[in-house]
């Protein structure tokens, strides 16, 4: 069949056309199935950490992503990028010292998007190695230390709930506190068997120290171990075996050393009361049908200025005893206050009294009436009381120069009576 040359061009130009479409078609197929196989876009996780307290910028945090090997740290403003993180839900763990751990869940990160996070890390306590100064003198830790020692905290001591300072620290291994018969009166302390001179705490080879001061009676050399409030105590270090090299004779079997509490930065109020009563006694050796009560009232306050820290604690302790003549009142104050002269040196004032009346401590009538004394010693009592004053001068000159003075002021007294109403 004949066809013209016009009409030929015609049919040429269509069928390029068409064939032309056809490979379009088929590029775009492909490509598009080439990118239905590519992985979607990564995307990125950024934030800002800051302290839960002061609500100042944390640098220097470390930044994990728990589900893949990726981390980061944040920079001096609290910032931190993480880059190419596939999409997917993720938890984000930010951790630094001197705060708490925090988990950040979930994180949901898209394709080619950047996510943001914010947390907010609490404050920790970080518990180090005790500091310590009993054994040279010195600071240091405990664990540097030339000697057995051994440091009693405070919260250890308020997990006790001790009525008196001798219960606070008979839990130390190698102390043993000898108390007069009914556990009223602390006759001596011993620190891995070392003994009075004269037996009766006359002569105690244990030394005590408040804030580093002998707190000793002339009389004796004894201590007022049951006197000593526990509710204005930091810690207490005691020290195992002979150190009269550095504090003379009465250190012959240790040292403890009671470290009062430092004022609060921010001015703060406690007040504590407890009330407890003594079960009774069986009945066969029972001599009062009278409920037997032990109460104590705590008050303190502490705070401080541009230039001043103050700290002002009483308390008053009272127990009617579970057994005859072993009922007590104890009644004590302490105050501390503090002047920043500077910077590198400070005045420190402390001033503490307390009076104690207890009923003197007997033996037991008989192996049949073991909670009662004989009736010509139920009215025997005791009484003491004591004062103390202490002023303390210390400063810095330069990195390694510590100087300091000292005067303090001790007084006691302790009256005992006897058959008053015979």
């Amino acid at each position: 069949m004949f066809i013209p040359g016009r009409t030929q061009a015609r049919i040429l130009r269509a069928a390029i056309v068409l064939t032309m479409v056809a490979l379009s078609l088929l590029s775009s197929l492909r490509v598009n199935s080439a990118r239905a196989d590519d992985p979607p876009a990564p995307g990125a996780i950024t934030g800002l950490v800051t302290d839960a307290s002061t609500g100042e910028v944390l640098s220097y945090c470390n930044v994990v992503l728990d589900s893949i090997a990726r981390g980061t740290i944040t920079d001096t403003h609290g910032r931190f990028v993480l880059y190419m993180v596939p999409p997917g839900r993720y938890a984000v763990t930010v951790s630094r010292i001197g705060h708490a751990t925090f988990r950040y869940e979930p994180v949901v990160v898209a394709a080619g998007d950047t996510a943001f996070v914010k947390v907010a890390l609490e404050p920790v306590v970080l518990k180090a190695d005790p500091i310590v100064v009993t054994a040279t003198r010195v600071e240091q830790t405990a664990r540097m230390a030339p000697a057995s020692i051994s440091v009693v905290t405070e919260e250890e001591i308020a997990n006790q709930i001790p009525v008196t300072f001798d219960r606070a620290i008979e839990n130390v291994p190698g102390l043993v506190a000898f108390r007069s018969t009914g556990g009223v009166s602390v006759q001596s302390i011993s620190i891995r068997g070392s003994s009075d001179v004269a037996g009766g705490g006359v002569g105690n080879r244990v030394l005590l120290l408040i804030d580093g001061r002998p707190a000793l009676t002339s009389d004796t050399g004894g201590a007022f171990w049951s006197l000593v409030p526990v509710q204005f105590i930091d810690h207490v270090e005691v020290v195992k075996g002979a150190f009269s090299s550095l504090y003379g004779s009465t250190a012959m079997g240790g040292v403890i050393n009671v470290i009062t509490r430092r004022p609060d930065e921010k001015r703060v109020g406690h007040l504590d009361m407890k009330l407890g009563f003594f079960e009774k006694a069986p009945a066969d050796i029972r001599y009062t049908d009278e409920t037997k009560l032990q109460s104590e009232i705590v008050a303190d306050y502490s705070g401080k200025t541009e230039k001043y820290s103050y700290l002002f604690s009483a308390s008053r302790k009272q127990s009617d005893g579970y057994s005859q003549n072993t009922a007590y009142k104890f009644y004590d104050v302490f105050g501390k206050l503090i002047y920043d002269i500077s910077a590198q040196r400070k005045l420190e004032f402390a001033l503490g009294g307390g009076n104690a009346k207890n009923d003197y401590p007997h033996a037991w009538l008989s192996t049949a009436q073991p909670l009662q004394v004989r009736e010509a010693y139920q009215d025997d009592r005791q009484q003491k009381r004591y004062f103390s004053a202490d002023l303390h001068y210390w400063g810095l000159s330069g990195e390694s120069t510590r100087y300091s003075m000292r005067a303090y002021y001790y007084h006691h007294e302790q009256d005992s009576y006897f058959n008053e109403n015979d």
